[in-house]
C-alpha cells in the first residue's frame, strides 16, 4: 500500500468497477456487508481467504486476485515513467 494513498489496486479497481452504483449495490452484488466493502474501497482492510477470487470472479476479471498485493495504480505508473 502507499503511503500516500492508502490504497492497494485492487481497492482502486474495485472502486473503478462500481461506477455509478452505490457502495450498497457493490457490495449485495459481491454478498458483502457495506462496511467490509467500504473497508476494502477504502484501503483499510484487503480481501483474504477465497474473497479475492470471488471478488474476481464477480466482477468478471476487472479487480484480478492479485491486484489486491499489487502496489497502487498511480505510483506502479510513476516508477515506469520513471524507468523509461
Amino acid at each position: 500500500m502507499s503511503a500516500r494513498t492508502g490504497k492497494s489496486r485492487g481497492s482502486q479497481l474495485l472502486e473503478e468497477w462500481q461506477g455509478a452504483a452505490t457502495q450498497q449495490q457493490a457490495a449485495d452484488l459481491l454478498n458483502l456487508d457495506p462496511a467490509s466493502y467500504s473497508r476494502f474501497i477504502n484501503g483499510v482492510r484487503k480481501p483474504s481467504g477465497d474473497l479475492p477470487f470471488t471478488i474476481e470472479r464477480v466482477t468478471k476479471g476487472h479487480v484480478p486476485a492479485e491486484s489486491w498485493y499489487d502496489p497502487p495504480l498511480k505510483e506502479a505508473a510513476s516508477k515506469g515513467a520513471r524507468a523509461s
